[in-house]
């Protein structure tokens, strides 16, 4: 893509014949009040000289662009998932899909009919997922999800055990952590 752009501009140049005659001056003088990058022209001057040169060609070179573009191989991204909604991309593996894989499961009993508690039919989080497993926030499920040293042995054993809790146990479990009956 960085070759082509060269060749772009030197294609745009051409066309209007840029360089053929100085039309511009660096001040507003009379007559020339149109300001087109750092000089200023005759009113006309750039629909009349530059666009009109280029309009086929504007076209053209933006087709190639979208075409070099999608030619470019996209990184590979097979160990990392997708980033949530807020903050930054993961630029860590996930080292623990299976919370996001039963998050999921979890997710789609909540919305369904058969869960119980009306005020839970909603989408699980990574909080509600750290509030069952006896956590406040989610920083050590982040450690344990990225495999990080950080999370101790025993901390490893609760989102262990979290994850072995069926839909509705997880789902009771929650609402008594929340207050919901």
């Amino acid at each position: 893509m960085r070759d082509a752009i060269p060749m772009m501009v030197m294609d745009a140049t051409a066309s209007a014949m840029w360089g053929a005659a100085k039309h511009g001056t660096p001040v507003p003088v009379r007559g020339c009040s149109a300001k087109f990058g750092n000089e200023y022209y005759p009113e006309g001057f750039i629909a009349e000289y530059f666009f009109r040169r280029v309009d086929g060609r504007i076209l053209d070179w933006r087709g190639r662009l979208l075409l070099a573009r999608l030619a470019e191989p996209t990184p590979n991204r097979q160990n990392l998932t997708k980033p949530g909604r807020r903050g930054r991309p993961r630029i860590h593996p996930n080292a623990h899909v299976e919370v996001d894989q039963r998050i999921t499961e979890i997710t789609k009993f909540a919305r369904s009919d058969a869960n119980p508690i009306i005020k839970l039919r909603r989408e699980i989080t990574l909080h509600d997922f750290s509030l069952v497993s006896g956590y406040a926030d989610d920083t050590t499920l982040t450690y344990y999800r990225q495999g990080s040293p950080r999370c101790s042995e025993a901390q490893s054993a609760r989102f262990k055990h979290t994850l072995e809790l069926s839909p509705a146990q997880f789902i009771q479990k929650l609402a008594a952590l929340k207050g919901i009956s």
